[in-house]
C-alpha cells in the first residue's frame, strides 16, 4: 500500500523542466503537488496552502532555499511538516549546513524518482507519527481539563435546582407568591444552564466526529440575528447600557443555515457578556466585501495571548485561573469549527484593551 497517497506536497523549484517532470511523476504516485517557481511564490502559497511535505530547491533567484527554510521554521503550524532540500549542492559541509538549519533531509540532483519517493515517504511517515503523538497528548490534556470543569458545570445548576426544591418542600406554607415565583425563576435559570452545557457537549462531539453534518447551505440575514441575539443576552446578563451596534446598509444574505448562524453569533456575544464587566460596552459591527460578511464583536477583558489563539480547541477555556467563569470553553471551538465547515473563518486578537472576534460568513452566490 502506498502510504503517501493523498499527501499534499509543496514543490519549490525554479528550473522549469525539472519542476514539471517532478510534479508529473509524484502526482502519478498519488501525491497532490502544488508547484511554485520561486522562493517568494512558495512562501506566499503557504499563507493559504498547508502541505504535508515541502520539497525545495536551494539555488534560486531572489529568496533562496535557505531563507525559505528559515522563514518556515518561524511558523509553528509547520513544526511537524518535513522540509526536504532538492539541490545540486552536494558537498558534505553544504548538506550539514542544511540539516543544521532544520531541514529533515537532502536529495541531490540528478536523482532517481524512486529514491526521491522513498525519502518523501520516510519523512512523511515520521511526521505523521509525531503528529499522532501530539494529538493524543492534546486530547488527554483537553479531557483532563474537561473532567475538572464538567463536575462544576453539572453540579452547580443541579445544586441550585435541588436547593429550590428543598425550600418548596419544607417551607411552601410559609412562602408568599413572590418568593415562590423567584424560586421557580432560579430553577428555570439552572435548568437552562445545564441544558446549554449538555447541548454544547453533544454538538462538540458531533462536530468532531461528523463535521459534514454541519455543512448546511442556507440563506440567512445575519444582521437580523445580531440584533435579536444581543437583545436576548442583554436581558440574560442584566446589562442596561445601550448596545453599540454598527451595521452597513444592504448587508447581503450569507450561505449558512439560520440555525447554525444563530449558534455562532450567540456563542461569541455570550462570551463577550460573560468575560466583561456588566457596565462595560460591547462593540458589534457588521460589514461586507465581495466575498464575506464580517461580524466583529469586541469587549474589554483579559487580553488574548498568542498561546490562547493557537490553542482554540474542545474544552479549552482561556485564562480560566483569572476569569473564574461558568462554561466548558466550547463556544469559540464550536464557532470556529462550524464556520470552517461552511467555508468561512474566524479571527481573534487583542488591541488597545479590546478583545475582538471577527466572524467571516461566505456571501450567498
Amino acid at each position: 500500500m502506498n502510504t503517501i497517497e493523498g499527501a499534499k506536497l509543496l514543490l519549490i523549484e525554479d528550473e522549469f523542466n525539472l519542476g514539471e517532470i517532478t510534479k508529473y511523476l509524484l502526482e502519478n504516485s498519488g501525491i497532490e503537488v502544488r508547484w511554485e517557481t520561486s522562493g517568494e511564490e512558495g512562501l506566499k502559497a503557504l499563507k493559504e496552502y498547508s502541505p504535508d511535505i515541502i520539497l525545495c530547491d536551494i539555488m534560486m533567484k531572489g529568496i533562496d532555499g535557505y531563507e525559505v527554510l528559515r522563514q518556515i521554521k518561524q511558523k509553528e503550524r509547520f513544526t511537524f511538516t518535513p522540509f526536504i532540500f532538492l539541490s545540486a549542492k552536494a558537498s558534505p559541509s553544504e548538506i550539514k549546513d542544511g540539516i543544521r538549519m532544520g531541514a529533515n533531509d537532502y536529495v541531490v540532483k540528478p536523482f532517481r524518482i524512486e529514491n526521491l519517493k522513498e525519502t518523501i515517504e520516510l519523512r512523511y511517515n515520521q511526521s505523521q507519527e509525531l503528529k499522532s503523538y501530539r494529538n493524543k497528548a492534546k486530547k488527554t490534556s483537553s479531557m483532563n481539563n474537561f473532567m475538572v470543569r464538567a463536575s462544576h458545570e453539572f453540579n452547580t445548576p443541579l445544586h441550585g435546582i435541588k436547593g429550590c426544591i428543598e425550600f418548596l418542600k419544607n417551607d411552601i406554607d410559609n412562602l408568599n407568591q413572590s418568593e415562590i415565583i423567584n424560586l421557580i425563576a432560579m430553577m428555570e435559570y439552572s435548568h437552562q444552564r445545564l441544558e446549554r452545557t449538555i447541548l454544547n457537549m453533544i454538538t462538540a462531539i458531533e462536530v468532531s466526529n461528523n463535521p459534514h453534518e454541519f455543512e448546511i447551505n442556507g440563506k440567512t440575514k445575519i444582521d437580523d440575528i445580531i440584533n435579536s441575539e444581543y437583545e436576548y443576552l442583554q436581558k440574560k446578563y442584566s446589562r442596561n447600557n445601550e448596545p453599540n451596534i454598527k451595521t452597513e446598509k444592504n448587508i447581503p444574505f450569507v450561505q449558512i443555515s439560520e440555525k447554525l448562524a444563530n449558534k455562532i453569533i450567540h456563542e461569541i456575544i455570550d462570551n463577550a457578556c460573560k468575560f466583561s464587566q456588566i457596565d462595560e460596552e460591547i462593540f458589534i459591527s457588521c460589514s461586507f466585501d465581495n466575498k464575506y460578511v464580517c461580524v466583529s464583536i469586541s469587549n474589554f477583558g483579559e487580553p488574548f495571548t498568542d498561546e490562547n489563539i493557537r490553542s482554540i480547541d474542545m474544552f479549552q477555556q482561556f485564562n480560566r485561573d483569572i476569569n473564574e467563569q461558568q462554561g466548558l470553553g466550547l463556544g469559540l471551538y464550536l464557532s470556529k469549527a462550524i464556520l470552517t465547515q461552511n467555508h468561512g473563518f474566524l479571527k481573534i486578537f487583542s488591541e488597545n484593551g479590546l478583545n475582538t472576534v471577527k466572524l467571516y460568513f461566505p456571501i450567498l452566490c
